[in-house]
This record gives structure tokens, sequence and C-alpha cells, in this order.
């Protein structure tokens, strides 16, 4: 996958790698996007450069992700409801669209998560 500047384009067209995945594979992809997003919490809290007002706001969309995030994955193992990829991702893709200067917060989060999957062999 191909990222670009425009973050809600292409976090929006993150499903379409993601749905290729196998089940483990999304699975881990969504553990490690998780821990990722508390990353990009502490990148906010931590620049001395963003306002205390504007932190709040973009650890707040962040941490709205995050919650789906993590939900996501015992809705996976449990199979209690189908979440598809395409509707997760249109949600996060919203939530970037309130505030751009998180989009590419959320992006690196997905590249990075997406890099060490993909690296990885199905199933481990």
């Amino acid at each position: 996958m191909r990222f670009t500047v425009d973050a809600a384009k292409n976090i929006y067209e993150c499903y379409k790698v993601i749905e290729s995945f196998q089940e483990a594979e999304r699975l881990r992809f969504y553990e490690l996007f998780s821990l990722q997003l508390t990353n990009m919490i502490r990148v906010v809290t931590g620049d001395s450069m963003i306002e205390d007002r504007e932190k709040i706001k973009r650890v707040e969309l962040i941490n709205e992700i995050l919650h789906r995030s993590t939900a996501k994955i015992p809705a996976m193992r449990l199979k209690t409801h189908e979440w598809t990829e395409k509707s997760f991702w249109g949600m996060v893709a919203g939530y970037v669209n309130l505030n751009h200067a998180v989009g590419p917060l959320i992006e690196g989060a997905a590249k990075e998560a997406l890099k060490v999957v993909s690296a990885s062999p199905p199933n481990s």
C-alpha cells in the first residue's frame, strides 16, 4: 500500500489491504495498530509546539479511534458481529476529517502495523 499526502483518503483505502489479510494477520494488525495509536498519543502530548487545547482535541480523536480498534479485536475473535474493514476505515477517515492534523499520526500508526504484518509469514 502506498501512502501519500492525502492521509484521510489513504486511511480509508487501508481496508483494501487489510481485507486481503488472513484472519490471524488482521488480528495482529489491529493489536499493533492499537499499540501504535498509544504511541501517537505520546507524540502529541510530548510536543511542546502544540498548544494544550489543540493537544486535547488531537488526543480525543486518536483515543476514539483507539477505542474502536481495541473493540474490533474481541469482535473479530468472538465473532459477535460483522464489522467490515470498509466500515471501520470509513469511520477512521471520518475522525481524521474532523482534525486533519491527526491524519499523519493515524497514517503512521497504520503504516507501522502494516509493515510488521506484511513482513511476517502468515500465522506467525
